[in-house]
């Protein structure tokens, strides 16, 4: 990442601003990291992220992809366990997209919310958007919402997993010089 600031603005502005130029860069990394520890390459000095490793167990959603459902979290949840995964240790990720596809979803009965919006109490069935089966649910624009699959496009990826045993390694630490 590469940042230049004047040094008027250094002089005009109060002392924060080195810090809001540290702050940003160091943002990017991050989301730079996220992106290569889920769906790097492998190639051109890339990590080989999450999504393109060899033997991970996958839920399909239909040829053409489909809806986000409960059930189908669950699905993902349950093939991770199969391969002996010990599920209370996992997490979910997913992107904004299914996020809001998640809050949308109704119970069929009454129509109610199945999970309740950021910031308040859980939803009729108990659950927060936060959370599915106890598993924490975090948020990441990183993982595609333009994905195709037959004919299906504007797909997303959801990601579930003991994110615990990941690892990525870095040579060097990140730095950030005046």
């Amino acid at each position: 990442c590469y940042s230049q600031y004047s040094r008027l603005m250094v002089q005009n502005s109060t002392p924060e601003i080195e810090m809001l130029v540290r702050n940003d860069l160091a943002e990017v990394m991050a989301r730079t990291i996220d992106l290569a520890g889920l769906s790097g390459s492998g190639a051109n000095a890339q990590p080989k992220g999450i999504l393109n490793q060899t033997g991970i167990n996958t839920v399909s959603m239909g040829t053409n992809g489909g809806a986000v459902t409960l059930e189908a979290m669950l699905d993902l949840r349950n093939a991770v366990a199969a391969a002996n995964v010990d599920p209370t240790r996992g997490s979910f990720i997913i992107n904004s997209k299914t996020e809001t596809a998640l809050l949308k979803l109704k119970t069929s009965g009454s129509g109610e919310y199945l999970f309740a919006p950021e910031g308040s109490m859980a939803g009729p069935a108990g659950l927060q958007v936060k959370s599915i089966a106890g598993n924490p649910v975090y948020v990441s624009n990183q993982l595609t919402s333009s994905g195709t699959k037959g004919t299906g496009t504007g797909l997303s990826t959801a990601v579930f997993g003991d994110f615990s045993q990941a690892i990525l390694a870095m040579w060097g630490a990140l730095e950030i010089l005046p």
